[in-house]
Formats: C-alpha cells, sequence, structure tokens
C-alpha cells in the first residue's frame, strides 16, 4: 500500500461486507486508494492482498482462482493467501522476492474489517462493536 499520510494505518477499517466475500469470486476493492483483492478461503476464513503482481503489475484479481490460490493472468505467477509465490510456470524455481503483501483481515457480524498498518499491532479488541 501507498504511504499516503492522508490515511491512518494502525486502525481497522471495513474492507467489504461479508456476503461480498463468498464462493470462489474475487472480491476487488480501493481500499485507502490502492487496490486489494479479497477472497475467501477454502475454511471460511477471509484473506486481502495487495492486488497488484509483483512481476509486472498486473491486477491478480483478473486472474484465475484455484482452492485458496490466485495465479496471475499475465505470466501465471501462483500466489497463495499468504501473499507467498507458490508456483513459476517457466522455471523450477519462483523469483526472488515475489510476494504480494497481506493484511490482517477479521469478519465480525456482516462486516469484514482489515488493517493496512503494521500486522504485529492488529489487535481484534480495537474493531468497534457495531453489533
Amino acid at each position: 500500500m501507498s504511504d499516503n499520510p492522508a490515511y491512518l494505518r494502525n486502525v481497522w477499517y471495513m474492507a467489504a461486507w461479508s456476503s461480498e466475500v463468498q464462493g470462489e469470486a474475487l472480491l476487488r476493492r480501493r481500499l485507502l486508494g490502492d487496490p486489494v483483492v479479497l477472497m475467501r478461503k477454502s475454511d471460511g476464513a477471509i484473506a486481502a492482498m495487495v492486488d497488484r503482481c509483483p512481476h509486472r503489475f498486473a491486477p491478480l484479481s483478473q486472474g484465475t482462482r484455484e482452492g485458496d490460490t490466485i495465479t496471475c493472468a499475465y505470466h501465471g505467477l501462483t500466489f497463495g493467501a499468504d501473499g507467498a509465490c507458490l508456483r513459476n510456470p517457466f522455471a523450477d524455481s519462483v523469483p526472488k522476492g515475489a510476494r504480494v503483501r497481506t493484511f490482517p483481515v477479521i469478519e465480525r457480524g456482516s462486516i469484514v474489517w482489515f488493517w493496512p498498518g503494521d500486522p504485529a499491532l492488529a489487535d481484534p479488541a480495537m474493531i468497534p462493536d457495531f453489533e
């Protein structure tokens, strides 16, 4: 994410309604001015990552999803929900540094919250209670 000083980083923000992140669909959002892709993993949890392949900056949300991975439509690099590049279709190894930034995400009630700041400071007790 950009370091736009107009936004506080170490706070929880609403990213989506829970009902918007369903099935195998990828949900693209612009959060704090930056592209983010959300997906519901096979275990029911939600993952959020920067919607930009680190290789040629293509939107991952335009790629294909298989299980808990997203394959970039541009060159076919495959990324796990943890942001790690898992597969390079053109070599036996993945490119060094091929990782997508991920964000802590918590689903509370009908709201999906994401934390754009330091992941070590993401305290779920700081999420506003709207129930």
